[in-house]
Formats: structure tokens, sequence, C-alpha cells
């Protein structure tokens, strides 16, 4: 099951995305947020919740995300979960996304990407 709360404030709205996306909460989930996409403001998502994303909740985020650019909106995600960094390794999307994303040591270790990581040549 997935949550999806929202608040808005004069800049932006910001989406808290709870439990597990899903094939099976995809559909619940598109509805809610292409009705927000389509408002003038900033959506920010707030992925920190996230607890699973499979290919379905992945091409989701990621039509979401190329169809508010094309559009000239702008939507960004935030506070990525494990589940959410795990897919983004995956697939090798970190860059597709472009949304910054805080890695912790453990990360950095766990995933392969290297995002945002300066490379140090000796």
């Amino acid at each position: 099951m997935l949550n999806v709360t929202a608040r808005e404030n004069e800049k932006h709205i910001e989406v808290n995305l709870s439990g597990a996306l899903t094939l099976r909460e995809v559909a619940e989930a598109w509805q809610r947020l292409e009705t927000l996409s389509h408002q003038p403001k900033v959506l920010i998502l707030n992925l920190a919740e996230v607890t699973d994303l499979d290919t379905m909740g992945f091409q989701m985020l990621l039509y979401l995300k190329s169809r508010a650019r094309a559009d000239g909106r702008k939507v960004h995600y935030a506070r990525h979960s494990a589940a959410v960094l795990a897919a983004l390794d995956l697939f090798g999307a970190v860059a597709e996304f472009g949304d910054k994303i805080h890695l912790t040591s453990a990360d950095r270790q766990r995933f392969a990407f290297r995002y945002g990581l300066k490379a140090h040549r000796g």
C-alpha cells in the first residue's frame, strides 16, 4: 500500500510517498500525481519513505519527470530511500533524473554510482 500526502505553499507542492511504489500501487499514485503535476508550482516528491520500487514504479517516476520537462514544468525528487537508490543504481538512471542525491558513507560503499563525488587522480 502506498500513501500519498501533499502540502502546498506559494512556491511548491511537496508530496510525501510512503510505502511500496510497485505495479499494484502505480495506477492510484499516477492519478494523484498527474493532477498535482499540472499545477504551475514546482512539484517536489519526498521519496524517503518509499519501501519498495519495482520497474513499473521506476517508469512512472521517469515518465512524470520527462513529461514535466516537456511541458516546461519542474518536478524534483528528494530524500531518496534505499529502495529508490537501489533502483537508480540498477538502472543507471541517476543522471537521467538529475536530482541531487545525498549519500551516507554506507550508501557510497553499497551503490556503484558516483554521482556528485569528485574523482581523485594520483
